[in-house]
């Protein structure tokens, strides 16, 4: 439909299902998951309690029923078919009841769609099952198979690079190199996200001091952190260790949040992390709904302009410019250090220098790597 009618009738599309599913006299609540997906979960207790499936299959019928009517699509009508997983504690015994409602649907997807199958083991078997690959994880973690990529940070004002942020990455056996997008919802569902954070803090401070050491490398060492690893109240410990361990210098461990992220009252934490000299720089910057009085009052030290700005920047696109270069304005006045990321051009290098931004990131630099680029040829000015 997007390839169709464009982004904003699927938007349309979707909020008007979003909607029908509201009206439905159905167990439970649902939430809008991810892009076109939606989901579900309801609890039944005690001897009385309805029975699951045939709850699930009302659901499912109701579901259907919603469909019936078109979806107006512009000048046009349309029907949407509805591909559905469904999982139930009877049919998985012990271990992710989400992660199994997910291969029930990719198994639907797989058919053609419009179906509605229950999680049977025998989903398992497939590398790509939600519920193996949680699994799978929680052996990485434990069997050295998280590896750490980094990418360099430029200086503008120096043309020399400024830090690195460190990316985990998965090397799955039998399946290759593993970007977070593929696992870290997983680590977040099944409360692996902890440990694989903690991994990730111990091994950035043990190699920043070596990268540090050498002549034009990088002053500061970003690590991304979700919001369950900000709120675990190990997280100070784990990162004093760390630093000590690893003779990091102060200020040269820098936490990156999203912005979403500061929408949770994290004073308490920023506070104490400021304390052990750790900066806290806020990823996404533009693509959030934090408030400019968050930003005041909060030990951020700096802001990461999202790569979707970027990647519109040319030096003839008025529209895109102006929004750069008053976020560019607000981060100077707040007296925080801003950096672009998402680079890709020389054309956008350079816009970004004008519009005085302090650091850049991005692929036109050097794209992530086990062993970090220390020294890079900048565009001119």
């Amino acid at each position: 439909m997007t390839a169709t009618h464009g982004p904003d009738a699927a938007d349309a599309v979707l909020v008007t299902f979003g909607e029908r599913l509201r009206s439905l006299d159905t167990p439970g609540a649902f939430a809008h998951w991810r892009a076109d997906a939606f989901a579900t979960m309801t609890a039944t207790h005690g001897p009385d309690a309805a029975d699951p499936v045939a709850d699930l299959n009302q659901c499912v019928a109701r579901l259907t029923k919603a469909l019936e009517r078109p979806f107006q699509v512009g000048d046009d009508r349309g029907w949407l078919t509805l591909s559905i997983g469904l999982a139930t504690t009877t049919l998985v015994m012990s271990g992710d009841l989400f992660a199994a409602a997910q291969d029930a649907l990719e198994t639907a997807k797989a058919m053609g769609g419009s179906a509605a199958l229950y999680y049977d083991q025998s989903m398992e078997a497939s590398a790509t099952s939600s519920f193996r690959l949680a699994s799978d994880l929680h052996h990485a973690i434990d069997h050295e198979e998280l590896r750490l990529h980094y990418q360099p940070i430029l200086d503008f004002a120096t043309n020399e690079i400024a830090g690195v942020e460190a990316l985990v990455r998965w090397e799955r056996p039998g399946v290759g190199l593993l970007t977070p997008v593929a696992f870290i919802d997983a680590a977040e569902r099944t409360g692996q996200i902890v440990p694989l954070g903690n991994w990730v803090v111990r091994t950035a401070c043990n190699n920043a001091l070596r990268l540090g050491s050498h002549s034009g490398g990088p002053r500061t060492m970003s690590i991304n952190v979700s919001a369950n690893q900000l709120t675990d109240p190990g997280l100070i410990a784990t990162l004093r260790e760390a630093m000590l361990e690893g003779k990091c210098a102060p200020l040269t461990i820098i936490l990156e949040v999203t912005e979403s992220i500061l929408l949770h009252d994290l004073r308490t934490v920023a506070t104490s992390l400021k304390a052990i000299d750790v900066g806290l720089d806020v990823d996404d910057f533009g693509t959030g709904f934090s408030s400019i009085s968050l930003l005041r009052d909060l030990p951020v030290t700096g802001l990461k302009l999202d790569a979707s700005f970027v990647s519109d920047l040319s030096a003839d696109d008025d529209t895109a410019s102006a929004l750069s270069t008053g976020l560019a304005g607000l981060v100077n006045a707040l007296h925080l250090t801003g950096i672009a990321e998402g680079v890709e051009t020389e054309d956008q290098h350079r816009v970004l220098l004008r519009q005085g931004w302090s650091r850049s990131q991005g692929n036109l630099y050097a794209r992530p790597a086990p062993a970090p680029v220390l020294t890079i040829p900048a565009p001119a000015p």
